[in-house]
């Protein structure tokens, strides 16, 4: 069922494309539309549809932080971290108030056993929340550090 559901879903995902005129610059109403419908494809965990679409209005607004996080979340959930953590770290690049989006970057590192690169940036990252007064993050990512230098048994 969910092959069928799959297919059924690229093939959906070709149509939208091939609607699409990529030979102009899309508009805000034609980016948000296909942006809709690539969420909704990804919260029914159909990732490799929605990386497809993303990835072309990544294409065509590479500056927008939303598409490049979203994208994240589509590489992290098909496996594969090392590009979801380059998405995460071009949205923070362009969104550096989003803390946030270093700790999804450190997540892929940790998945891909990146374990001591995983250290060394969330001991920045508690350096550089408490300095914007985000406790919330420090915390977490103190959190982090010393469940991942607890002695293994």
């Amino acid at each position: 069922m969910n092959a069928i559901q799959d297919e059924s879903s690229a093939a959906s995902t070709r149509s939208v494309a091939e609607m699409m005129d990529f030979s102009v610059r899309l508009t805000d109403e034609q980016a948000d539309s296909l942006y809709r419908y690539a969420h909704s494809q990804a919260s029914q965990g159909r990732y490799a549809p929605a990386r497809a679409l993303i990835s072309l209005l990544r294409l065509h607004r590479p500056s927008e932080p939303v598409y490049a996080q979203a994208l994240g979340v589509c590489f992290r959930n098909l496996g594969l971290y090392e590009e979801a953590a380059i998405q995460f770290s071009q949205a923070y690049d362009m969104q550096p108030e989003d803390l946030e989006l270093v700790l999804q970057t450190i997540d892929c590192l940790q998945r891909m056993g990146r374990h001591e690169q995983s250290l060394g940036l969330l001991r920045t990252l508690v350096e550089v929340a408490h300095g914007r007064g985000r406790t919330d993050i420090a915390e977490r990512a103190e959190a982090l550090i010393e469940f991942m230098e607890a002695p293994r048994q």
